[in-house]
């Protein structure tokens, strides 16, 4: 899993995420990376799917759990670029109503 991170202009925060989340080292590495931006006081941070091929429930613990950071710091968050496998795993288990997902990193950006 590869991990990239970026401030935008007006506190947003973006963090694309490449590769399979599965759990593993990687999982501790996105999960300094949200606490990094978070502790830049991001009003809003965007997880990029795109390129994420797979996620099992540990990967899905690590969404809860930036979900949880976000939350405590008055950042909101949201997913964007979620392919079939990844949307699919969302309705199933019912995180489609916690957390906010938009079809592309643009509509996630302007999204108030």
């Amino acid at each position: 899993m590869a991990i990239t991170a970026s401030k935008l202009e007006g506190g947003i925060g973006v963090i694309g995420v490449s590769g399979n989340l599965v759990g593993g080292d990687e999982t501790t590495a996105f999960q300094q990376v949200v606490m990094d931006l978070l502790s830049q006081h991001c009003r809003k941070l965007v997880l990029d799917l795109r390129d994420v091929a797979f996620i099992n429930s540990t990967g899905l613990g690590v969404l809860i759990s930036a979900h949880t950071s976000s939350v405590r710091r008055g950042c909101h968050l949201m997913l964007c670029n979620v392919n079939s496998h990844v949307h699919s795993l969302l309705l199933i288990t019912g995180l489609d109503r916690v957390l906010a997902v938009k079809g592309t990193r643009e509509e996630a950006v302007v999204d108030k």
